[in-house]
């Protein structure tokens, strides 16, 4: 016992120095450090909570000033131009309005076959045969590029008649169509905003189809079929 306090009495000094680091040491790691971390992690939870309110404030701004009516007309002029699914009177309907403006006469149509193109979209396929003069089938053909839907020739066979500049044409048409894939999307995501080039694209688009629908509609209980059930 006296060896000890002469210890003590010659190390004091130094003992109680070495004895309050460790104790400041236990209590930096036992407690500030820990408090410091739960602290870290308090407040970089409380960051993501505020950024992630601060986007659905600004998505709930964009949303306010979101014109329904305008998106529900693009989508409509979108799903006409390239239809869900394969809707063979109305593409029966609208190129048989295309070749009546171009003055032909439609002798048959018959529904050939669906397929998919290298492009991964659906498509099916229309023989028009008409019947005219060289120039007004040329209009035909180019007026298929400003139709409100997808068409692609593929060929055209043309015979020619025993008198007059009149010729019949037989021409396989492709029309596309493509179902749209439903995906919900992150709630604090940006609304989507289209372009000015597609906004005057759908603008272009929404005339034609307009231009279109009441003809075709007109003309759709009596497109020529070339059999009674063209799915036969």
């Amino acid at each position: 016992m006296d060896e000890l306090k002469n210890i003590y009495r010659q190390y004091k000094l130094i003992i109680w120095p070495v004895l309050s680091g460790v104790a400041s040491i236990i209590i930096l790691a036992l407690v500030i450090i820990p408090q410091f971390m739960s602290y870290l992690q308090v407040k970089d939870e409380i960051n993501k909570t505020q950024n992630h309110s601060s986007r659905l404030e600004a998505k709930a701004s964009e949303l306010e000033q979101f014109d329904e009516s305008a998106a529900k007309k693009n989508l409509q002029t979108a799903f006409t131009v390239l239809p869900e699914d394969q809707d063979v009177p109305k593409s029966l309907a609208i190129l048989q309005s295309l070749v009546k403006a171009s003055a032909l006469e439609l002798k048959n149509t018959n529904f050939i076959s669906t397929s998919k193109n290298s492009g991964g979209k659906s498509s099916f396929q229309l023989n028009l045969t008409v019947a005219g003069p060289i120039p007004l089938i040329r209009n035909f053909l180019l007026s298929l590029k400003g139709a409100p839907q997808i068409f692609q020739v593929e060929s055209i066979s043309i015979k020619f008649e025993n008198m007059g500049s009149a010729v019949e044409a037989t021409i396989p048409i492709s029309v596309f169509y493509q179902n749209v894939s439903k995906t919900v999307t992150n709630s604090d995501q940006p609304v989507p905003q289209l372009s000015n080039d597609e906004i005057e694209l759908l603008d272009k688009l929404s005339k034609i189809t307009v231009g279109l629908e009441a003809s075709s509609s007109a003309v759709s209980a009596s497109v020529p079929l070339g059999k009674s059930d063209p799915f036969q």
